[in-house]
């Protein structure tokens, strides 16, 4: 198994817990639910809703990596890439929401957690990094 991400890191959840980043994105008043005090609980005591979906998600990643699911029709194919590219599109904004947090107090940490990462990881954060500055260069 692989480190952790770079978002998983907890110096990094540290900071996003900080900035106040993940803080009362959702209110459970908000939601239908046929015992909101229950949920409220679950939330609270348990896992919020980002957790629990975290969760799934990463079962989701382990089934789609393995090639678990085979001979499905085209609305199935078309639901299992909806699903990466949700995935996909989530850890992106986790990491740019990482990587904002990061300044140049902290950048020091930040480069350590890099240097954590199994070497196949680090080469994709680091080349994202690489192609985001580039692209900037010329601003």
């Amino acid at each position: 198994m692989t480190t952790d991400p770079l978002w998983a890191n907890p110096f990094l959840s540290s900071i996003m817990k900080d900035s106040n980043l993940l803080a009362g994105f959702i209110n459970i008043n908000n939601i239908e639910s046929s015992n909101p005090e229950l949920e409220e609980k679950i939330v609270k005591e348990i896992a919020g809703y980002g957790r629990q979906l975290g969760r799934i998600m990463d079962v989701m990643k382990i089934i789609l990596a393995k090639g678990a699911l085979t001979n499905l029709d085209d609305s199935e194919e078309k639901a299992v890439a909806a699903l990466k590219e949700l995935i996909e599109n989530i850890e992106k904004k986790k990491l740019q929401a990482n990587l904002a947090a990061i300044t140049p107090q902290n950048v020091d940490e930040a480069i350590e957690v890099l240097s954590m990462l199994d070497e196949n990881h680090r080469r994709k954060v680091v080349g994202a990094l690489q192609a985001t500055l580039s692209g900037r260069s010329g601003s």
